[in-house]
């Protein structure tokens, strides 16, 4: 990696512009010792773009992906209730909660 001080940007920004270009290698900006900025030419930045939005999207499959089977490990760790549920709930709101054990398999 190419490495250009704010100093020398400043004096010729289209030489060091032109040397990304070229070598489509990054050129690392540096102020005071510390990198502030990179500069890249079009095509890799566009890549780089596109690879970020592909790895995004790969994730966002994954977390999903995730959360369906945790989803299908609790629905099958649920009791099946048989029978009328508007029953079910009317005995329970009654205090008759025991009463719908029958339904449970």
């Amino acid at each position: 990696m190419d490495i250009a001080s704010v100093s020398e940007i400043r004096q010729n920004p289209a030489r060091i512009i032109a040397r990304a270009v070229r070598t489509g290698r990054p050129v690392a900006v540096v102020q005071r010792s510390k990198r502030v900025a990179y500069i890249v030419d079009a095509a890799s930045f566009e890549d780089m773009q596109k690879r970020l939005s592909e790895a995004e999207r790969v994730l966002q499959v994954e977390e999903t992906k995730a959360a369906l089977e945790d989803l299908a490990s609790l629905r099958a760790s649920m009791p099946v209730v048989t029978g009328d549920a508007v029953a079910i709930i009317r005995e329970m709101r009654e205090g008759r909660e025991g009463s719908h054990d029958a339904c449970l398999p």
